[in-house]
């Protein structure tokens, strides 16, 4: 992978992706660490510009209350957002003639906060499609669309919709009366994309396949017991002292069976495509005797990323949890 691509806006999201009131900070030392998760109120970014203009910092403590970042490789043609949210916090730092910022962003009140305040009517008739109606939504917006496959969107309105209020209400009645009687599944705006999820909280789109061929560096098995009451004893004495004298024998749980997905953790030179609630196609084997114990190979749903990088000498990869997803029979 050849050609990395890293861009950095800073001003007034207020309509989706329109950045026609932004500063671009692509052309200087920064570095990011964004973290994304199916708890879409986790997600955050913390940016760090390295020795930036005294005028940068003026406007930086001043000016804008939203962040985009893009990220990809020029010769994989995958330039896209990795992270839209609100300016929480711009921190300064002097270190003798060094300066940097650190701008830390959260997704909380992200894109939904500004497109809530979008006033908007809209009126859809009978015979148009599902998928007609919510590009018609996005277009609106200015931000894309994520609805895959899911059959159901082919689907023609039986009745006349019709409804007015903030973008947020429109949003949110469309789900409730069109949406959830025909298919019960839901919508949520992230990274000033609207995704369709289907009953199984997951999305419909092509599934991304991750070897050491896409750029895979690593991906191993996780042994996760936190949610294992087996191995732990419901009795306190099991893990305190009694405060007796006297040996006290803990009283444990008997052993149940309990069925737990696969969970892996991996590593993938930047790449984009790599967001919750997608699907991916793993196999991280490369013929070694550690293939029988620490191989992937699989189908996988993302849970949780981390993209670390920047747009000079730092690496530039995303980190990936994943549980595993078979194909139902």
């Amino acid at each position: 992978m050849f050609g990395r691509q890293v861009r950095l806006y800073v001003g007034k999201f207020d309509r989706g992706n329109d950045s026609s009131e932004f500063f671009d900070l692509s052309n200087l030392n920064f570095s990011f660490e964004i973290t994304r998760s199916v708890e879409w109120y986790e997600n955050s970014a913390v940016i760090t510009i390295y020795n930036p203009s005294a005028n940068t910092i003026n406007r930086l403590m001043t000016e804008g209350n939203a962040v985009r970042i893009m990220a990809g490789y020029e010769d994989e043609g995958n330039l896209a957002n990795v992270f839209i949210g609100q300016i929480a916090f711009v921190v300064p730092k002097r270190n003798g003639k060094n300066v940097t910022v650190e701008i830390t962003c959260i997704t909380d009140r992200g894109n939904f906060y500004q497109l809530s305040r979008l006033h908007c009517t809209f009126g859809f008739s009978k015979g148009m499609t599902i998928r007609k109606c919510l590009k018609e939504l996005c277009d609106y917006a200015n931000i894309a669309l994520r609805a895959g496959t899911f059959p159901f969107l082919d689907e023609k309105l039986q009745h006349p919709f019709r409804v007015s209020g903030s973008f947020r209400f429109v949003v949110k009645e469309f789900t409730e009366y069109v949406l959830r009687p025909l298919n019960q599944c839901k919508i949520y705006l992230d990274n000033n994309e609207m995704i369709v999820f289907g009953k199984d909280n997951s999305m419909a789109l092509e599934q991304i396949v991750l070897t050491h061929n896409s750029g895979l560096i690593e991906c191993c098995p996780v042994r996760d017991e936190t949610k294992n009451k087996v191995n732990f004893g419901d009795d306190p004495a099991y893990f305190m002292l009694s405060g007796t004298n006297q040996d006290v024998e803990p009283k444990k749980s008997p052993a149940v069976n309990i069925d737990r997905p696969l969970i892996v953790k991996g590593k993938e030179m930047m790449n984009p495509s790599i967001i919750p609630n997608s699907f991916a196609i793993i196999d991280s084997y490369d013929g070694s005797v550690y293939d029988a114990y620490l191989g992937v190979r699989g189908r996988f749903l993302i849970t949780e990323c981390k993209y670390m990088g920047g747009n000079f000498d730092n690496e530039f990869y995303v980190e990936f949890t994943a549980k595993e997803a078979p194909y139902k029979k």
